[in-house]
Parts: C-alpha cells; structure tokens; sequence
C-alpha cells in the first residue's frame, strides 16, 4: 500500500486545475536470483502516473521511469522539475543515514511541507513554458 507524501492543487497553465499527488512504497524486486526491497515513488498527475522513481537504498542504484514528457509544456516542465526536487529529497534522505524503505519513507514524510513548496516553486517556474 502506497503512502502519500504530499498532495496539493495548482492550475496546468490555462486556468484549469492541477492536481499533484506523491506517493512512495516499498516493492520487492528480483535481481538475478536475490529479492531486494526498494523505495518507490511515484509521480501522479490528475490521477495518472507521470513519473516513478526506484531507489535500492542497499546499492544506491536509482532509476527514472515512466516519464510522461509528451504532455503539454506546462504539465512536462512540472514532471521534471518535480522528479528532480524528489530525487534530492531521497539522496538527502539516504545521506542522513536511512537505510531500510521504510526509513526513507519516513524522513520523506517528515519533508512533506519542504516537498510541496518545491512542487508549489516548479509550478510557477514553469509558467514561462506556457505559449
């Protein structure tokens, strides 16, 4: 089951609402004949998956995915910039010492105010894509 870290509402650019919403979990991976848990976090945007990040917090490995860049300026501006604010959030999260999935998850609990001003910053940076 999905925790939500965040979820707010901004505009998409042309007056209409915006939903945002971030989630994280923790899903077990095969590698080779290992199962490995990992932290990920998804990206959704009125209510569909625009980005996910996967972290091993074991290895450091890190992967983007699902990136939904096709979208207008706007809504592609704000997947980008938001997946980059995340993936900070998770490398700071990892240097503080957190380990395990499930301690990543809380100390990205605890930035959900810090994570929502960074999305709530993306959204206005991102006007400047607007046509």
């Amino acid at each position: 089951m999905a925790d939500t870290l965040l979820e707010t509402t901004t505009t998409n650019g042309r007056g209409k609402p915006l939903s945002i919403k971030v989630t994280a979990e923790e899903q077990t991976q095969t590698q080779g004949t290992m199962r490995v848990d990992v932290l990920k976090v998804t990206l959704i945007a009125d209510g569909d998956p625009v980005g996910t990040i996967s972290f091993n917090p074991a290895t450091d490995l890190m992967e983007l995915s699902g990136m939904s860049l096709s979208l207008a300026n706007y809504t592609s501006c704000l997947v980008a910039c938001g997946l980059g604010h995340l993936v900070s959030d998770i490398l700071d999260c990892r240097r503080q010492g957190n380990k395990t999935v499930k301690k990543l998850i809380d100390c990205l609990k605890k930035k959900g105010h810090h994570l929502s001003l960074n999305l709530i910053n993306c959204a206005v940076a991102c006007l400047a894509s607007l046509p």
